[in-house]
């Protein structure tokens, strides 16, 4: 018996399949079931390759609408959270739609898949805080420039550190704004905001109770300024810090190192509210040191700063002046 694939292929046999159609005919119906499935397998590859709520972000994207642009992406992240290219859009197009917080998201769940795009990332961020700033956005500027630093701390963001670091000093976050100051000044040292910059950055360290390093920046002031708009509050704020080092150095038991750090007060003559604090301090160090006839002298200029004898430091000297005088009672 023969197979049924013999039968079915043998010549003439009625049940065999009919012969392939030729001709025009039969190339054009090939043509259109090949071009049919072409357009089902490309379908289904775009469909794999990229969700439809990206590539309706993608068009909203080049028509400039990225309000939409996002809103769509944002979808499309539902299902890839962490797809470098998605991330990378979602990233740009918050850049652009200036929304600060969007653009640090994205950047910083991009750099976790994808760290080599630290450089891009950087440049949007500074170019934000660029943006801001020409907006006299101060509060946006400074968060832009803070996501630049978390992603690239040696970025230097140029003149732009004055900016920082007054926006700093202005909302008395003085620990930042000498960090900026010092930068600013390191970077770009002929600026034309040099003069006011040093003195903020003395100022803020006053204002830390680092009166040394103020001291610093202060005397820096003096010589590279003396006809400097800040002048006057200089030789102030010098004086002040003067006093509070020599206090310092006398209670660490260096008396001499006080008397140097107390004549930059009386050098000065500034603060004259605390020139009786001054004298009453000088009185103390030489008393201390061995010299009662100069402390005498320092404890009776008190008296005279003091004419009614009613002040603390009044009283105090003219007890001094009695222990010198007729020793103690």
């Amino acid at each position: 018996m023969r197979s049924p694939e013999a039968v079915e292929h043998r010549p003439g046999s009625a049940n065999r399949n009919p012969a392939p159609e030729t001709g025009i005919t039969g190339m054009m119906k090939r043509s259109l079931v090949l071009i049919a499935w072409l357009g089902i397998l490309t379908g289904i590859g775009c469909e794999a390759g990229q969700n439809p709520h990206e590539r309706k972000g993608d068009v909203y994207f080049k028509a400039g609408r990225y309000d939409d642009a996002y809103a769509e992406y944002a979808v499309a992240a539902r299902r890839a959270s962490e797809d470098p290219e998605l991330l990378r859009k979602m990233g740009k197009t918050s850049f652009l739609r200036r929304d600060l917080k969007g653009t640090r998201d994205a950047y910083v769940a991009l750099l976790r898949v994808s760290p080599e795009e630290v450089d891009r990332v950087a440049v949007d961020f500074f170019q934000l805080g660029v943006a801001f700033h020409k907006a006299g956005d101060a509060v946006q500027m400074a968060a832009a420039f803070g996501c630049l630093f978390e992603v690239d701390s040696t970025y230097n963001i140029g003149e732009y550190y004055y900016d920082l670091a007054d926006h700093f000093q202005n909302e008395a976050d003085f620990t930042k704004a000498v960090k900026y100051y010092t930068r600013a000044l390191t970077y770009h040292p002929e600026h034309d905001k040099v003069p006011e910059s040093t003195f903020r950055l003395a100022l803020s360290l006053e204002k830390l109770e680092k009166y040394r390093d103020a001291l610093v920046y202060y005397e820096q002031y003096l010589h590279r300024f003396p006809r400097g708009q800040e002048l006057d509050s200089v030789k102030w704020h010098l004086g002040a810090c003067g006093y509070h080092v020599a206090r310092e150095e006398f209670e660490n038991g260096n008396p001499e190192t006080a008397l140097d750090y107390l004549s930059i007060l009386f050098r000065t003559n500034q603060p004259r509210v605390m020139a009786d604090d001054a004298w009453y301090l000088k009185g103390e160090i030489y008393l201390a040191i061995g010299r009662p006839d100069s402390a005498l002298v320092a404890y009776e200029r008190v008296l005279e700063l003091n004419p009614s004898r009613t002040g603390r430091l009044a009283l105090l000297s003219q007890e001094r002046v009695r222990e010198i005088k007729y020793g103690r009672r």
